[in-house]
Order: C-alpha cells, then sequence, then structure tokens
C-alpha cells in the first residue's frame, strides 16, 4: 500500500518533531511504500537551515503516482484539502474541549481521523464528527532520549534549581500562572533559582520576540507586588533551538514545570518524561493520558473557560469552552518543596521523612522513561499500521472507511 503523509516534517516545532515521529514509524513498516511531502509553518532565523536526515531525504523526492491513502497532520484542519480518489486522513491536534461548526464539517470531509489522546477523541464527538477515530499517541523514537548531551550552557547558574518551560507565549499555556508560582515561591531568594522560559510569540516574523518576553515578564512581576527587594530571575530564549540543543536544555535543566490551560497532548512535557527529568504539571485534558502521580509531581486547580485569549481564528477560544485553571499558589508549594528536597539531597541532609519523598522523586524519573518507552515508535508501528490498512480494506470495500474496531471500546474506535 503507498501513502502520501504532510505535515511540518522540516520546522524546528515540537509538532514538527511529532510528525518526523510518525513518518519514521511509517517508514518502519515493511507493508508500506511511503512519500512524504512538507508542510512549512516555521520562520527560521536569518541563516538558519533544516537538513532532512537519511532516511527523510529519498522520501521528498518520490513520485506522487498510485498512491492509495493520504495522511495529512496538521493543528489546523481548516486548511488541511481531502484528495479525491484516494482515502483520506486527517492527523490532528485541539487544545479544547469542543470545536465550532466549521471546524467539524472539515473533519468529517476526510475518511478518518487519528488524534493524539482521548481528550481530542471526545473533543470530535461532542463536536458532532461522525466519522471513525484513531487515538494514537504520537511516537517517539528512544534513541534521541538515551543519547549523551551537552547540557545547554547558562552563564553563572552556579547550583541554582533550574526550572524550565518549553512554549509559545500564549494564555492558553499559563506562563502568567508560572511566573505567578514562580515569584511567590522564592520571594526574596534571588539566589537560590532560576526560571529559563524557552517561547516565542509567533513563528512568523520574530525580530521583537524578546522585547515582547521581557515586557510581559515584567508586566506579570509589577502585577504581583510582592514587597521583597529581590524576587528571582527568569531566562528568556526565544531564538529557534535544533532538535539538539532543545535536548541539551532537557539535559541541563533540574525540573520541566507545565502550567498550560490546554493541551492537546503536550511534546515538551513528554520529552521532559522521556528525558528522565521530575516533571511539575497537571494531569488535565490530553496530558491525562500520559501525566499520572506515578511519574510526575501533580498540581491540581479547577475547570473554567477560556478568557482573554487573542487568537487569529475568530471562533477559537472563546468563552463557551472549557479549560483547566492550574493553582498558582499550589504550584508554588509544588516548587518550593521540590527545590528543597533537591537542595538537601545535593548537600546529603535530608532527614528521614524527606528522604523518602526524595526516592519517591527519583522513582518518578523511572516510572517516566519506562512510560515512554511504551511510545517508541518500533513498538506502535505494528498497530497503527494495522488499522490503516483496515481503513483501506474498508473504503475498497464498501466505500467508507473503518478500523479494526475493538468491542471493548465503541465510542474510540481504537486505543494506542
Amino acid at each position: 500500500m503507498k501513502i502520501l503523509f504532510t505535515g511540518p516534517i522540516l520546522d524546528f516545532s515540537g509538532f514538527a518533531h511529532a510528525s518526523r515521529n510518525f513518518l519514521r514509524m511509517l517508514t518502519a513498516s515493511n507493508k508500506l511504500d511511503v512519500v512524504a511531502r512538507p508542510l512549512r509553518y516555521d520562520q527560521l532565523d536569518a541563516g538558519q537551515t533544516f537538513n532532512a536526515p537519511v532516511w527523510m531525504a529519498p522520501l521528498l523526492t518520490k513520485q506522487l503516482t498510485n498512491i492509495d491513502i493520504v495522511v495529512q497532520m496538521t493543528t489546523s484542519n481548516i486548511e488541511a484539502v481531502p484528495v479525491p480518489g484516494v482515502v483520506n486522513g486527517l492527523y490532528t491536534f485541539f487544545e479544547t474541549d469542543r470545536l465550532q461548526q466549521a471546524w467539524a464539517q472539515k473533519a468529517n470531509e476526510f475518511d478518518f481521523l487519528i488524534v493524539p489522546s482521548r481528550f481530542n477523541a471526545e473533543t470530535l464527538l461532542r463536536s458532532g464528527v461522525h466519522k471513525p477515530i484513531l487515538v494514537a499517541a504520537p511516537p517517539c523514537d528512544m534513541n534521541d532520549y538515551s543519547q549523551t548531551y551537552k547540557p545547554f550552557e547558562i552563564p553563572n547558574a552556579g547550583n541554582r534549581t533550574v526550572f524550565y518551560n518549553i512554549c509559545q507565549l500564549s494564555t492558553k499555556k499559563g506562563i502568567d500562572v508560572l511566573l505567578r508560582a514562580y515569584y511567590a515561591a522564592f520571594a526574596g531568594m534571588p539566589d537560590d533559582v532560576l526560571l529559563v522560559l524557552k517561547t516565542y510569540v509567533n513563528m512568523q516574523g520574530r525580530h521583537n520576540d524578546l522585547e515582547i518576553v521581557k515586557q510581559y515578564i515584567n508586566g506579570v512581576k509589577a502585577r504581583c507586588r510582592i514587597p521583597v527587594p529581590n524576587l528571582p530571575p527568569v531566562l528568556p530564549l526565544v531564538y529557534t533551538m535544533s532538535d539538539d540543543e532543545i535536548h541539551g536544555l532537557h539535559a541541563r535543566g533540574d525540573a520541566y514545570v507545565c502550567s498550560s490551560r490546554a493541551e492537546g497532548w503536550g511534546i515538551p512535557v513528554f520529552d521532559a518524561l522521556a528525558h528522565g527529568k521530575t516533571v511539575i504539571s497537571n494531569n488535565r485534558g490530553g496530558l491525562a493520558d500520559f501525566v499520572s502521580k506515578e511519574n510526575s509531581l501533580i498540581v491540581g486547580g479547577t475547570t473554567s473557560f477560556f478568557y482573554d485569549m487573542p487568537h487569529p481564528d475568530p471562533i477559537l477560544f472563546t468563552g463557551i469552552e472549557q479549560c483547566f485553571e492550574p493553582s498558582p499558589a499550589e504550584l508554588a508549594a509544588t516548587m518550593q518543596h521540590f527545590h528543597l528536597l533537591k537542595r538537601g539531597a545535593d548537600a546529603g541532609q535530608l532527614n528521614e521523612q524527606n528522604k523518602t519523598e526524595w526516592d519517591a522523586v527519583l522513582q518518578r524519573r523511572q516510572n517516566a522513561t519506562m512510560m515512554a518507552g511504551r511510545l517508541d515508535y518500533r513498538v506502535v508501528q505494528e498497530k497503527i499500521v494495522e488499522q490503516l490498512f483496515a481503513v483501506y480494506d474498508s473504503w475498497k470495500t464498501t466505500g467508507v472507511a473503518r478500523y479494526a474496531m475493538p468491542e471493548a471500546q465503541p465510542s474510540l474506535e481504537e486505543n494506542l
């Protein structure tokens, strides 16, 4: 069976990294003849290029003839267009609990849907999408996480506890919550900790991003009105990083902190877990499929509605869509407790109770890498390819695509 895969396979984003892994998974099957074409979303920094890996390069030049099935991987299904005469699949991510009518109608134009999480499948079903849905977590390559990377260099960081976050500067990512929690937790402790924000405002025209991010950080700091002479530092990183540089940031950080209000999956969170880092996060939305108390330090909060969430699409992130509001106080307490445990462990000065708690933190890191290993593309490849053959065979025979649906899960036709 010949399959055409399109996605941001030549970009630098986390979503691009996930699209490359999905393509790599397809090429690992000896049952598929794979062709690939890139979608381009990112604007690279001056002088920056992306070189396709050796295994990918031949796929980009194969002829688009005799295609049986097309899978388009995009976060904006409005721009996805089914190809006439073949089986069409849309692999897409959503961060909200419901879709507006135009998005649902577009999804229903495809023969089948692939989404990363149960949360996304529920979003589609709730919004009136009636095409078959496959829940397939983005596959990873565990070889990426088993390598030794040069830790990202942070001048003058010393032995500070380094908290870090990787995301767009957006209301839905909750950076305001993270900054409030960080300043409250470590007020008057400017030499003990550091928060690294790998962020951007928009992947197009990013020449003013650093100034915008600094203004945002200073605005949150000012509105906190914390009456101490010195607050802990924040290091913003706004340039485009290569995959190896991102791995290096994971190697340098002590704890990844996710303060998102909405996630369809959470690629940087998954990467941090796969690297065996301590993760501080909620486990709502798409995060619920892989973030748990067994592998992360869980922060609570409450269900809310999107508010003050600017977006170029007027029907996205509106006040009728639900999201999660993480608790700044709980996040602050969790970050502070981790720092104190780490500092005590580094100095060999933990009492029996704290040593038990620190051991539990270390055990979570081991659990995290074991969890990630179950999503290695070599592990999940057979199941996903089996479902792709099922939809093709069904479409060829009956004109309607259907997955090989296990009886135990009638609403979500398969869960991987």
